[in-house]
Parts: structure tokens; C-alpha cells; sequence
């Protein structure tokens, strides 16, 4: 009588694609209907799926699924920009730096400016460096200089972000 009420657990991958809609839109730009993610979304953009016990990104997880571990350091982008797709072939592994430069690209930065509310600007990315090479300041120095992380300071100092051209 137990089993009568018992479900069979199903798969990460079949509770994936049971959540997924393959008659999506057909973005401009692309030949195939995205596939869109139907379930919880993150921030009201991208798709969400508890995996063993922790919410992950679905586009993330369609790519593991489908074509296996993602590099170290490395997002899944959208080749369609639609955040709700997990379309494996709308994806591609790309860095940080790719993804800004295809949203530049693609018109999916309002300028090419941060908003006015970020701490750092070129003209403090400047500071920032032209202070560590002249006072041989510590990461940690300069963070509690400019009100910022370590990891801020060495994402600058490293030419990470707000890099000169």
C-alpha cells in the first residue's frame, strides 16, 4: 500500500526539461525559437532550479547537462539575449570581458558608462594606481583609503576592471 503513494524521485535532468517551453520566440538575430525556462526566475530574468539543495542558475544548468562542466572563471552567455533561454545551442562559455563586450555590441548597455551610483570610475581606477606605484601602499591600505574591497583594489591594480586600453 506504501508504494501506492510512493513517486518515483525523478532525474535533475528530467525535472530540468519539464520546466522548460521549446516554442519560445525566434530573437532577430537568430534562425531557432529559443527555449524558455517556465519555473522560478532570479530577479525576474533568469531561470532558477534547486540543485542538491541550492538554487542554480538555469542556463548554467542546461549547459552542464548537455555539454558538460563549465570552465573555471567562466559564464554562459546568450547568443540570442534572451535570459530565459536554455536553448543549448543559443549559449556559449565566455568570460567576464565577453559578456561586457557583447552587451556593448549588442546595445545592451544604456552607455558605455557605469551607473552613476558605482564606486569606482576611471578617474579612481587612475588614483587608485597612480597612488600604489607612488606610496607602495597594500591592497588593504588603499581599500580603506578609497572606501572600497581588497579584491576591488586588486581587480584595478590588475587591469581586471577599469582597465587601460
Amino acid at each position: 500500500m506504501l508504494n501506492i503513494y510512493r513517486q518515483r524521485l525523478k532525474t535533475l535532468e528530467e525535472r530540468f526539461w519539464e520546466k522548460v517551453s521549446k516554442t519560445g520566440p525566434i530573437q532577430p538575430h537568430m534562425s531557432t525559437p529559443c527555449w524558455e525556462w517556465q519555473a522560478t526566475l532570479q530577479d525576474g530574468r533568469y531561470g532558477s532550479i534547486r540543485v542538491s539543495g541550492s538554487m542554480r542558475p538555469a542556463h548554467r544548468v542546461s549547459w552542464e547537462l548537455t555539454k558538460g562542466p563549465i570552465r573555471k572563471n567562466m559564464h554562459i552567455l546568450h547568443k540570442c539575449d534572451n535570459t530565459r533561454c536554455v536553448r543549448p545551442s543559443h549559449l556559449f562559455q565566455g568570460t567576464a570581458k565577453m559578456n561586457m563586450r557583447d552587451a556593448a555590441r549588442k546595445g545592451r548597455l544604456s552607455s558605455g558608462r557605469p551607473p552613476a551610483t558605482a564606486k569606482i570610475n576611471m578617474d579612481i581606477a587612475a588614483k587608485i594606481r597612480i597612488t600604489h606605484a607612488e606610496q607602495k601602499l597594500t591592497q588593504r591600505q588603499l581599500a580603506s583609503m578609497f572606501s572600497l574591497s581588497q579584491s576591488q583594489i586588486g581587480n584595478v591594480l590588475r587591469n581586471i576592471s577599469w582597465s587601460i586600453k
